[in-house]
């Protein structure tokens, strides 16, 4: 689907029959994940609320092996454009995407070092810290304000890894740092 994306670094694939399929591997009793997509919208002519997809989560529950699937509508509510234009994103959701960014920052950097070039590297690393940086002024929750800042440090501390330590070592941390916070290590304390 053109215009569909996936934040983190989960597996994803067209599904032959239609539709996106994300894996979302193993989960344990009372677990949680959130997964962050940006799907188009088609215009809409229509006032009011509008399915334009739906979310299907199919799981095997153990020890039984019981397969499950629960579908849920996605909404949109279309409202006069004066309406759209005072709305603001939701700032989870924002910090969320920013954070998810910084992930993918850390991967490009990785690579980056892995291929010699350390300048490009600590680029990366820095511009994805000052947007997190420059987005913690508008944040007014402090729980979501001390993710940014912490995520920065991280972002930071890795630039600095890679002086002193390597590009190497630097390279590993920072794959290391960004596939436990995609798996839901972290941040959130086991969930994402």
């Amino acid at each position: 689907m053109a215009g569909f994306r996936v934040y983190g670094r989960l597996p994803v694939w067209q599904h032959p029959l239609g539709g996106i399929v994300l894996d979302l591997g193993d989960m344990f009793g009372a677990e949680t994940r959130r997964v962050l997509v940006k799907m188009p919208v088609p215009g809409m002519a229509a006032l009011g609320l509008h399915q334009v997809g739906q979310v299907e989560l199919s799981y095997v529950a153990l020890p039984d092996l019981t397969e499950n699937t629960i579908s849920v509508p996605v909404m949109v509510n279309v409202v006069p454009a004066d309406v759209a234009a005072g709305r603001v994103p939701n700032p989870t959701v924002h910090v969320e995407q920013l954070i998810l960014e910084a992930q993918d920052a850390k991967v490009q950097a990785s690579q980056s070092l892995r291929s010699g070039d350390d300048a490009a590297a600590k680029t990366t690393l820095r511009e994805a810290s000052k947007t997190l940086r420059d987005a913690v002024g508008a944040v007014d929750d402090d729980s979501l304000r001390s993710q940014l800042e912490a995520e920065a440090q991280d972002l930071d501390e890795l630039a600095r890894t890679s002086e002193s330590m390597g590009s190497t070592y630097a390279a590993k941390k920072g794959m290391f740092g960004s596939t436990r916070r995609s798996r839901g290590k972290g941040r959130f304390g086991g969930s994402v």
